[in-house]
């Protein structure tokens, strides 16, 4: 679950106001400014996360930042957490033999803010 936070970051974009003036990578930012962080490009700072475009669903620590940090950490995150292990345990449960199509990969939708899949070609098969 973490790694799929970490590599496909539901929330790509966020906006935050400065409440002071603050310096960051050396450049001045005055207060009450307003900024776009890329959340999505944190998740894959190689200087935080050795080989950052692969998924590895062994990836220990994950310290990504689909959920926010510090004061604007978000509050439902226990239970997105809870509800995406449910549901992925449902689906496979149900469909064990559940499979992406690797000659048909997913199609997002446009879109710099949130990320989505618009289709996601699977094939049901018997091993």
């Amino acid at each position: 679950m973490e790694e799929s936070l970490r590599f496909l970051t539901p929330f790509a974009v966020v906006n935050r106001v400065t409440n002071a003036e603050v310096e960051i990578g050396g450049q001045r930012v005055p207060a009450d400014q307003l900024l776009t962080l890329w959340v999505a490009a944190s998740n894959r700072d190689p200087r935080q996360f050795p080989d950052p475009h692969v998924f590895d669903p062994t990836r220990d620590p994950n310290p990504h930042l689909a959920f926010g940090r510090g004061i604007h950490f978000c509050i439902g995150a226990p239970l997105a957490r809870l509800e995406g292990r449910v549901v992925l345990g449902i689906l496979l449960d149900r469909f064990p033999h559940l499979r992406l199509d690797p000659d048909d990969g997913p199609r997002f939708m446009p879109g710099p803010t949130l990320t989505g899949v618009r289709k996601l070609p699977h094939l049901l098969h018997r091993d």
